[in-house]
């Protein structure tokens, strides 16, 4: 049958919505506490009297959804947010509470969740809103809270934290947005949830009521501390000399800019995988052994208390006992070609020799380094890159670092997790050429080019060269900042000069003729200032290490050694077992005391030298050469002097890769054919008795041409 239709309900007045008290937006992004309209019971509701709910909106979320909620610690109160933004206060019966934020801004709350509020305004950096962080947690101790970022990121913060931007820690480990943080219980352990990747993070809460120093704990944080906090544990790295006491030389190939002074005024090298701190005072060595291979980029802080050395992971350690710090996780897929520590020492830049040149900025939210994490990372293109230089702290300047290479630089600036860069313009007129090395001079940047001149780069406001300053007559190979608000720069023409503030020429230092003993190639590979600007320490192509006393000009050689691309194995005296030889591809014969950790004589044959043995007494040293000859060399110990005696053997079919000399001084034995040691003619079998060499606890790095002593 039929229905008959029903009789036609009239509509209901519309009601004017009521004006909300939710918690608005501040002007930025950041929101305020507040409350808002009750929405559960729809607009125009009473208490006695809820409107019908709206009809739902498929599977979304609506509007009022709570999303986070807390009790006060009486266990009276809730606040809740929904995902819409707005804050609701109840009494636990279900009552709202109108005038929440004002009625109960005193209470004590047992959590904090809500991602709103004045106590949680500080962790919204400028330009952010609500949305940008979706979560936060506050510990149970009521000492930090916990945020998370729509941008993978993970913030520590002081508890409250009002305002904005307050000062806060960064760590990173998710690949996209962390949607929730959480305290454990006893605050152990903060944990994320990330969105996208799927992953909870677990992050080991590290309580330090010391001051914050900027010194590294005397106790090392162990392999999980470390790990919790994204950096690696120090590796045990390649295995040097066992027992390892003194090395003689540093790299002069394949790394720039590897020396330094430390807080205690001495000095820092690196020789192939091992960084050494040298002490003039008591003339010994403490070593850092943590490199796999070989260090290709070297930066000690300005405070002096850290040294960072790459090969293709950044490793920090201690500038004054050489202790590991940490080893930051692998980021470069080719070697470090250089670094730089921020003013301050608490940020550091990285850049990879790979095809992009890939750049990375590291922070230590601590200032320890212990706990160095990834901030960023951008490319800096195909160019190749010479150096990384930060601009002077307090400069004004525009940008915070500056890379330079082959006819390029590029100034680049940081903001949060972006790093973008404006490339510098030569000039009208000026030499496009490769930039060498370069530091900062007040609000300017100085570099050094290839054809010996300085290059002025202006502070704010332009990147175009302003000048340049003709310097040296050969290539800049080094420069430093000094104390006096001025640079000291190095070239291979072995000339070190002292510039002011306006990169005027004060003073100048030839090291062919201020140093004593004279250096075999006095090229500048290396230099750096003391803290007060009264020393100045360089690095020489031949391998030696000498400081300069500013004012009265004296020239002291601390370290020496050889500097050629390959060293014959040392040899041990047959009598006095406190000397050995050893001899290189830079044509030099070199006397050394083992017990005495010095260099005793050199000789320079002018002649790649391949092999060396000593003659049965100890009276001279046979030497075997590239240019197929075998010679003798005159030794007086008690002068500690050599001379070029004899040749033995000439025109060999090879260059000799062993001599030995029979203990009459009657033959010889090179690469296991015998000669005659009056005329060198070859004998047709074996004639007198040849003594095996003594055992000598040295080995030679022919690589970087280092020689490592062990006890």
């Amino acid at each position: 049958e039929p229905v008959e239709p029903a009789e036609p309900v009239e509509p209901a007045e519309p009601v004017e919505p009521a004006e909300p008290a939710a918690a608005e937006m501040q002007e930025g992004g950041a929101p305020v506490g507040g409350e808002g309209v009750d929405e559960e019971k729809g607009a125009g509701a009473t208490d006695g009297e809820p409107a019908a709910p709206a009809p739902p909106a498929g599977p979304q979320l609506t509007p009022t959804t709570p999303a986070k909620f807390d009790f006060t610690a009486d266990s009276e109160y809730i606040q809740y947010a929904t995902n819409k933004g707005l804050v609701y206060f109840r009494s636990v019966d279900g009552t709202l509470v109108s005038e929440g934020a004002e009625q109960l801004k005193d209470t004590a709350w047992a959590t904090w969740t809500v991602p709103m509020g004045w106590p949680v305004e500080g962790v919204y950096a400028p330009c952010t809103g609500l949305g940008d962080v979706p979560a936060v947690s506050r510990s149970a101790d009521c000492s930090l809270v916990a945020s998370a970022d729509a941008f993978g990121g993970v913030k520590l913060a002081s508890w409250p934290a009002p305002g904005r931007a307050v000062p806060s820690k960064g760590y990173q480990g998710h690949s996209a947005g962390v949607t929730n943080v959480a305290f454990t219980v006893e605050d152990q352990v903060l944990v994320s949830i990330g969105g996208v990747d799927r992953c909870s993070f677990q992050w080991l809460r590290l309580k330090d009521d010391a001051p914050d120093t900027g010194v590294p704990p005397t106790e090392p944080l162990d392999a999980a501390d470390l790990a919790d906090l994204g950096a690696a544990a120090p590796d045990a790295g390649a295995t040097p000399p066992a027992g390892l006491t003194f090395v003689h030389g540093l790299s002069t190939s394949g790394i720039r800019g590897n020396l330094a002074y430390n807080a205690d005024g001495a000095a820092i090298i690196t020789a192939g995988s091992v960084g050494a701190i040298y002490s003039k005072r008591t003339h010994a060595q403490a070593f850092y052994t943590g490199h796999e291979s070989a260090i290709r980029a070297f930066a000690a802080s300005p405070s002096g208390a850290f040294v960072a050395t790459g090969d293709q992971k950044l490793h920090i350690w201690d500038a004054c006992s050489a202790a590991p710090v940490a080893v930051l996780p692998k980021l470069h897929y080719a070697d470090i070609v250089a670094v730089a520590f921020s003013p301050d020492s608490k940020r550091c830049v990285t850049v990879g020799a790979d095809a992009l040149h890939t750049i990375a900025l590291w922070e230590t939210p601590r200032g320890t380094w212990a706990d160095g994490v990834l901030v960023a990372t951008a490319f800096s293109g195909t160019a190749d890159v010479h150096f990384c230089a930060w601009a002077a702290s307090g400069s004004g300047a525009s940008y915070d670092f500056v890379t330079g290479g082959d006819g390029q630089i590029q100034f680049w600036s940081v903001e949060g997790q972006n790093v973008t860069s404006f490339r510098g313009v030569f000039g009208e007129g000026a030499e496009v050429q490769p930039l060498t090395c370069g530091v900062a001079v007040g609000g300017a940047m100085v570099t050094g080019t290839v054809s010996g001149s300085l290059l002025v780069w202006p502070g704010p406001g332009s990147e175009t060269m302003v000048r340049a300053q003709k310097a040296h007559a050969k290539m800049v190979t080094a420069i430093a900042g000094n104390a006096a608000g001025g640079a000291v720069s190095g070239g291979n023409d072995g000339f070190i000069k002292v510039w002011d503030g306006e990169v005027e020429l004060l003073n100048e230092f030839n090291l062919a003729v201020d140093a004593l003993p004279t250096p075999l190639v006095p090229a500048i590979t290396s230099l750096c200032t003391d803290v007060a600007f009264t020393k100045i320490l360089v690095a020489t192509r031949s391998s030696d290490v000498i400081e300069i006393v500013r004012d009265s000009r004296n020239a002291c050689r601390l370290l020496s050694g050889h500097y050629s691309s390959s060293l014959a194995p040392a040899v041990r005296h047959p009598v006095d077992e406190d000397v050995y030889a050893t001899g290189g591809a830079d044509g030099v014969v070199k006397l050394w005391s083992l017990s005495g950790c010095r260099e005793l004589a050199s000789l320079d044959v002018s002649e790649p030298v391949k092999a060396l043995s000593w003659s049965p007494d100890g009276s001279s040293i046979v030497a075997g050469l590239a240019t197929t000859s075998v010679i003798s060399i005159a030794v007086d110990i008690g002068e500690m002097s050599m001379t070029k005696a004899k040749v033995f053997v000439q025109l060999l079919d090879a260059a000799p890769s062993s001599v030995a000399l029979s203990a009459d001084g009657s033959a010889l034995l090179i690469d296991g054919s015998y000669y005659s040691a009056g005329d060198g003619a070859k004998l047709e079998g074996a004639k007198g008795s040849f003594k095996d060499p003594l055992p000598l606890p040295v080995e030679v790095d022919s690589e970087f041409s280092c020689v490592f002593q062990s006890s």
